[in-house]
């Protein structure tokens, strides 16, 4: 049983890190959960050692830090700038290669291939399900519309 219940949070965990759901009472996504969940429930010393080897990381880590400082050095000369985008592509950067990276490393270790790729069809699925019923039950559609921050909604 408790395979189970394992099973179906990794599915939870990986939907919310996929599409990263923003509630109306959460003050951040739910992408930035996932990711809280994955690095509170793998072994630190794993990601550690995989940071450090990892070429791909460490050039996309010298890449953030070169627009970072970039990014900086400029605001630091335009007193009118923000640093707002230097946040947002901050979080991208975590998020995107890092948060990526050890999702990969959480499911692989878990699952292995084959279980993995099995296990982001379900979430696929999961999220083909919500779709057909919010086709089908204009009630669902408005109450996950009423649940989560739409950017697209007519003001």
């Amino acid at each position: 049983m408790h395979k189970k219940i394992k099973y179906i949070v990794d599915i939870i965990v990986i939907f919310l890190f996929l599409y990263g759901l923003v509630f109306n009472t959460l003050p951040i996504s739910t992408s930035k959960l996932a990711l809280i969940y994955i690095l509170i429930f793998f072994p630190k010393e794993k990601l550690l050692s995989d940071l450090l080897s990892i070429k791909i990381l460490n050039y996309s880590f010298f890449v953030w830090i070169l627009i970072s400082a970039y990014y900086l050095v400029i605001c630091s000369l335009n007193p009118n700038s923000s640093l707002n985008f230097f946040i947002q592509t901050t979080w991208y950067f975590w998020e995107g290669v890092f948060g990526s990276y050890f999702l990969y490393r959480y499911i692989i270790s878990s699952y292995g291939i084959i279980g993995s790729l099995v296990l982001i069809r379900n979430v696929f699925l999961v999220q083909s399900i919500f779709i057909v019923l919010t086709f089908l039950n204009v009630e669902i559609r408005e109450r996950i519309n009423d649940l989560l921050v739409i950017n697209d909604k007519d003001t």
